[in-house]
């Protein structure tokens, strides 16, 4: 009885064998007929490739062999492809041990190389202390340079990548260089001057020279702070005059020596480069990013360079307490007004930011974009430089563009903020905000920490110039912040502003302790008119008391009545306890 089970047992296995391999046959014919893998090897192996393919601005935390051996387990046809193209085994992660990279550059053939030890978000980890990455960068100094196409390193510098640095790297298109410690300090003459084919650099904490030869005819360039390499005025201009083709450039926490001018020069001839030669055209720069910068630096660049195709401008510069209009304003002033007239768009969003530093002016082509034009002013005279950016800057910000057809409407929305800590200049700022009433302000935010914040409040609500006319006229949008002493001299300026009915709400905070919803005050006929006729657009659509902290529910009330008839309130959130009372 047993055996006959037992052989009964073979025979299914023996059946159920068959019936695997036939299947398997099976599919291979079903395979064969799919259209994709009957392409070239070669097609089919780029699309596979791009399915894999990790860009630096698109890096995936899945390590790239993962990916490769995910892409070569779904089919047999897909993993003969995957094994016999060099271009998937030409990806270097330096986290993975020396045989693992040994057998990779083995696969790779002679394909170019891309090398990538950094840690980021999402990113790769190379921070090994067995010095796996080391040995790496060695075995490919030694044979395997000339292959090297990206090369993307955060690490902290060490003899291994020294060395790679300096040999020739005629394939090389890409450079990333982040050292999270520099030991030596000394200058790094990359890769011997001999690197034709570099294209896009990165370089954050290397000290590299700016005269350096590799670093030229470049399309990006990325350079923040070495903190014992700073360039002189000379390295500026050469490093600009040998990137005439750059597409974006962006220079970030640089700073400046003594010897930065190279010889004795007056502040009206800072960043004049007439006697280094023509200025550079570069027509193809569409970024520019000029962040944490010394003025000096700021102003010898842009007074070396035309770019008559910028679409991006970011700028943050340091005045060492000197203003912004004797040492940086016909160079700014000129690209941006250039960068307006270029403008297509029939919409400008302009912010005028104040804080405790700085003096910001951003520029976005419209609502919720990103700004085009971002500029913040540290460390300078504050009023002068606000004053400066309403004269010079703000005009033509809220101008059409030239290239606009006369039927098109443009119109302009101006927002106006003052941050946390902003300190009106000691009140003194007040008198500048009458320099405003010609423009239209839509909306003002008033941070939680703005010092002064009262007396802005207070002096929003009366009639501040000579002609008795109210200051920001076309205001519909108020943010407040702080604390909830602030809520009585907001009310009383929001209904000296904006008068409601006297039926529903109090006229002024002097009857705000008596007040009850069964008191009137009418408003007489004369002054029904005077208001009709002095301030027929002023409304208030929006206010957000968000951030106004400790008012009662009564106080929300009343500040809510001052908003027009079919505007919002943004009420404070509280506790459901609190708001039940």
């Amino acid at each position: 009885m047993v055996q006959e089970i037992e052989s009964e047992i073979r025979s299914m296995e023996v059946a159920i064998h068959s019936l695997l391999e036939r299947v398997i046959q099976r599919k291979k014919a079903r395979n064969s007929l799919v259209k994709f893998n009957k392409l070239p090897l070669e097609i089919s192996s780029y699309i596979l490739w791009l399915s894999v393919a990790d860009p630096w601005r698109n890096k995936l935390s899945l390590l790239f062999l993962d990916r490769v051996h995910v892409i070569a387990s779904v089919c047999s046809a897909w993993h003969a492809v995957v094994e016999v193209s060099p271009r998937f085994w030409s990806v270097l992660e330096l986290k993975h041990p020396l045989h693992v990279i040994e057998a990779l550059l083995e696969k790779s053939k002679c394909s170019p190389l891309q090398v990538k030890c950094f840690t980021e978000r999402g990113g790769y980890d190379c921070g090994r202390s067995d010095g796996t990455a080391d040995k790496s960068l060695s075995h490919l100094t030694e044979s395997h340079s000339t292959r090297i196409r990206s090369l993307a390193l955060v690490m902290s510098e060490s003899a291994a990548i020294t060395e790679l640095l300096s040999k020739p790297a005629p394939r090389l298109e890409e450079l990333k260089l982040h050292f999270a410690y520099s030991r030596s300090g000394k200058p790094l003459k990359l890769f011997g001057d001999d690197a034709p084919s570099l294209r896009d650099v990165g370089l954050e904490n290397a000290p590299v020279k700016w005269d350096c030869e590799t670093l030229r005819g470049l399309e990006s360039l990325r350079i923040k702070a070495h903190p014992r390499h700073h360039p002189t005025r000379s390295d500026v201009i050469k490093l600009l005059q040998r990137n005439p083709g750059l597409e974006k450039l962006i220079l970030e926490d640089v700073g400046i020596g003594k010897d930065f001018w190279d010889a004795p020069i007056s502040a009206s001839k800072v960043g004049r480069s007439a006697e280094e030669g023509n200025r550079v055209m570069m027509n193809n720069l569409r970024k520019l990013r000029f962040w944490d910068l010394p003025f000096e630096i700021a102003k010898v660049a842009l007074g070396t360079i035309d770019t008559p195709r910028l679409e991006t401008f970011h700028l943050k510069c340091h005045f060492h307490s000197l203003p912004v209009s004797d040492f940086l304003g016909p160079e700014l002033a000129s690209l941006v007004v250039d960068m307006l007239q270029r403008s297509a768009g029939d919409r400008n969003e302009v912010r005028l930011k104040l804080d405790r530093t700085s003096v910001g002016l951003d520029i976005s082509p419209g609502d919720n974009q990103a700004p085009s034009i971002l500029i913040r002013f540290t460390d300078t005279v504050r009023l002068s430089a606000f004053e400066w950016i309403l004269k010079t800057l703000l005009p033509p910000a809220l101008q059409a563009s030239v290239n606009q057809p006369p039927s098109r409407e443009f119109t302009s929305q101006v927002s106006l903020t003052f941050t946390d800590g902003f300190n009106m200049a000691g009140n003194a700022f007040l008198p500048f905000l009458d320099r405003l009433t010609g423009i239209k302000v839509k909306r003002l935010t008033i941070a939680s920490g703005c010092l002064y914040a009262e007396q802005l409040i207070r002096h929003l609500g009366d009639r501040g110039n000579s002609d008795g006319l109210w200051l920001l006229p076309d205001l519909t949008e108020w943010v407040v912040g702080g604390f909830g002493s602030l809520a009585q001299p907001l009310l009383a300026a929001l209904q000296a502003r904006y008068p409601q009915k006297l039926t529903d709400h109090p006229t002024s905070l002097l009857d705000t302790e008596t007040f009850t919803s069964s008191q009137e005050v009418p408003m007489t006929l004369s002054q029904e008119t005077s208001l009709a006729t002095e301030r027929p657009s002023m409304k208030l659509e929006v206010l957000n008391i968000e951030g106004l902290q400790g008012i009662d529910k009564r106080m929300e009330e009343m500040l809510e009545g001052a908003v027009s008839k079919g505007g919002i309130c943004l009420k404070a959130t509280r506790p459901a306890a609190q708001s039940g009372m």
